[in-house]
């Protein structure tokens, strides 16, 4: 007698998979890039065919599509549609022994927001970063703090133009966001701007802002144009209230100083030539006056 044998394989276990994407958080959004759904199985025996994958959205909805991929990993370019819901992925797959995949494990669900989310507020220049004049949005600090409310949870970002230049996660109250340094210049474009876990995006309206911080000019030596006396050049007065000719950079503060600290004398916006400035009341003494300018 003579006897040949086979080689049978019995399989009755169904294939595994598990599912991941190139979003992780599961947030995803009509108009961002594609998103690349992996499967991944396990099975001893091998994949009969190719996986297809299922994606019921109300809008656009993906029916049992061929995968791409070979072996055990498996890959799908989802094309998000536009809507607002969650949707379930499934996939559908034989093994070489006829067994089909159990439900698939891992990331297996995905939310499609296109909702923008609420606009945060109008960021408010600090008191404390408005230098000078406080509320003229003129400021020397080249890293102001400014005060902006977002939406609980979302990122919530000051921008300078269209650059980031200060983040934190919103808690729904007012925050105080510090920049990084920001270059000089007139009506600067300050905004807000929140982002959901969808990537939606909203912005608030500007705040102008004016970053200054180079020094003004030197205003002229002060001239006492009330010099009593035998000489009109000696600097010596019986003028107690003494008037000084000065010259100071168009619009900015021009002030006559005695001592260094003192100031005797004011006007709120030079009117850059010379004018005349009249001192607060001296005492008999020989002073240092000098003028002094101070820019917005």
């Amino acid at each position: 007698t003579s006897a040949v044998s086979n080689t049978v394989t019995v399989d009755g276990t169904a294939p595994t998979v598990v599912l991941s994407s190139t979003d992780g958080d599961g947030f995803v959004r009509d108009g961002q890039a594609n998103v690349t759904i992996t499967a991944t199985f396990t099975e001893a025996n091998g994949l009969s065919g190719t996986p297809t994958i299922s994606i019921p959205t109300a809008s656009d909805p993906v029916t049992a599509q061929a995968m791409s991929g070979a072996g055990l990993v498996w890959t799908y370019s989802w094309n998000v549609p536009a809507g607002d819901e969650t949707v379930s992925v499934s996939i559908s797959a034989t093994d070489n022994a006829g067994n089909a995949n159990a439900a698939p494990t891992g990331q297996t669900s995905f939310t499609i927001d296109n909702m923008a989310p609420s606009a945060p507020s109008v960021p408010n220049l600090d008191d404390a970063s408005d230098s000078n004049i406080n509320s003229d949005d003129v400021t020397n600090d080249n890293t102001p703090t400014f005060t902006v409310t977002g939406t609980n949870g979302l990122l919530l970002e000051i921008l300078d133009g269209g650059a980031v230049v200060a983040s934190v996660t919103a808690d729904g109250t007012a925050q105080q966001l510090t920049t990084s340094v920001l270059a000089d210049g007139t009506n600067k474009s300050i905004t807000a701007r929140t982002t959901d876990a969808a990537g939606n995006t909203t912005s608030s309206s500007a705040l102008l802002v004016t970053i200054d911080t180079s020094n003004p000019s030197t205003p002229t030596t002060p001239d006492l144009t009330t010099d009593s006396g035998s000489s009109s050049t000696d600097n010596i007065t019986n003028d107690n209230t003494p008037d000084f000719s000065v010259t100071g950079t168009l619009n900015h503060k021009l002030e006559i100083l005695v001592g260094g600290s003192t100031v005797v004398a004011t006007v709120a916006s030079a009117s850059g030539s010379s004018q005349s400035l009249t001192a607060s009341t001296l005492s008999d003494a020989s002073y240092s006056v000098t003028a002094r300018t101070t820019d917005l």
